[in-house]
């Protein structure tokens, strides 16, 4: 009894030991299962012809082109937001195959996000797609360019074709040209090429530094045919402008389309963002325009009695002071200048010229030649032979006031040498 007693004392810890035995026991020779797992190349595999096949769907829907141009590639440029947009286009079997942008001046980040359009031309071979939100600009760019390369193919696809119809077209253009000269005698303007230059200024809008923009106006049958050699002598800047106001953009019709379609220079539309380069090409038109003028038959009675006009005909060296009125800020000086008179009227004023500081020359030369917004003292009086009710040019109000009176001192040098009789 005593000897069971003491062994209850230790039945927890020889519990536990028979338990562990137990377990041991039921363990021994156990394998634990292992399961087989899915390799990861059979999905990739599986990925990937997923990726084929929805590759060849694109591939199979993408749209034919139907472009009746030769085989090559052509460039052509266009106006982004910040300058020129170069690109190349490679035309084969009638289609666009690729599309390249050889350069441009536009933000990095604006001009990746436009080359969008370029995805949409190709897969729907149209030019007719919509332009890229937030970059509406080097979009138009782009897409003008391609335009312009599309025209260099189909003017290089047009060149290959025989002429077929070469000898009537000789005979016509003979014909007319015949008929022209005949009936340009009567007619307003005389045939040309004529050279002139304007002064560009800047508007209130616009911050850039006056400029001379020079052109080559052709005239023919009273008609403006063709506006060449644009060209300004200011920053380089500029002839981003200029080529955008003589050629337009995507949506706008250029200053010198609009010109050679019309044949005159009434109701021009600027083209936005190239407004004062847009004005000063009008302008500069105008000038040819006068200066084409054919002159008016002279009078066989004021011919046969010269003695009977106001003024005696001739070339008059004027010189008058040009002084500063109460808002100007400069040294008064001498201006001189040679005033053509003929028939009563002043015909030509030339040479003028100051003797003061090389500032005023870019004040006598606005008075003389006018800007993109008023039109020369020199014009207006030439146009209207005498220098009665003549316009200022603002911001050479001075300069102009003395070429006016400069030519109010010939004519009455020019009456009497008339009233003597010389």
């Amino acid at each position: 009894m005593k000897f069971l007693k003491k062994l209850g004392g230790y039945m927890p810890i020889l519990s536990t030991v028979l338990v562990v035995a137990c377990v041991g026991t039921s363990l021994r020779g156990y394998a634990a299962p292992v399961y087989e797992v899915e390799q990861p190349k059979i999905v990739q595999a599986a990925e990937t012809t997923a990726k084929e096949k929805k590759q060849e769907t694109e591939e199979t829907t993408q749209a034919k082109g139907n472009f009746d141009l030769d085989d090559g590639i052509y460039k052509g440029s266009g106006t982004g937001f910040a300058g020129t947009v170069s690109v190349s286009v490679e035309i084969k079997d009638k289609s666009i195959v690729a599309i390249n942008i050889l350069s441009t001046q536009d933000d990095e980040a604006f001009f990746n996000r436009a080359k969008g359009v370029i995805d949409k031309i190709i897969a729907g071979q149209t030019l007719d797609v919509d332009v890229v939100s937030g970059a509406t600009y080097s979009s138009n760019g782009i897409m003008e360019a391609l335009k312009e390369a599309f025209k260099a193919a189909k003017n290089a696809t047009d060149g290959k074709k025989p002429e077929t119809t070469k000898p009537t077209e000789t005979e016509t253009e003979t014909e007319t040209e015949t008929e022209s000269e005949t009936s340009n005698e009567n007619s307003e303007y005389i045939d040309g090429e004529y050279t002139v230059s304007v002064v560009c200024e800047p508007d209130e809008d616009e911050d850039f530094e006056a400029y001379n923009l020079s052109m080559t106006v052709h005239i023919k049958n009273d008609k403006i045919t063709a506006v060449t050699d644009l060209s300004g002598d200011g920053s380089k800047d500029n002839e981003i402008y200029i080529k955008r106001a003589a050629e337009g953009t995507s949506k706008l019709q250029g200053v010198v389309t609009q010109i050679v379609e019309k044949g005159t220079v009434e109701e021009i539309d600027t083209v936005t963002r190239a407004t004062c380069s847009s004005n000063a090409i009008i302008e500069g038109c105008r000038k040819a325009l006068e200066a084409a003028k054919r002159p008016e038959a002279p009078d066989e009675t004021e011919a046969e009695e010269p003695a009977g006009r106001t003024y005696a005909d001739g070339d008059y060296t004027v010189s008058v002071v040009c002084e500063p009125d109460e808002e100007q800020d400069f040294e008064a000086y001498d201006l001189s200048m040679t005033v053509s008179i003929q028939n009563d009227r002043i015909t030509d004023i030339t040479n003028i010229k100051g003797n003061g500081s090389s500032d005023n020359d870019s004040y006598i030369k606005k008075a003389a030649q006018g800007t993109s917004k008023y039109v020369g003292v020199v014009t207006q009086i030439t146009e209207k032979g005498m220098p009665e009710g003549i316009d200022t040019v603002a911001r050479a109000t001075c300069s102009s006031n003395a070429i006016i009176e400069g030519c109010q001192k010939a004519l009455e040098e020019a009456k009497k040498l008339a009233e003597e009789g010389k």
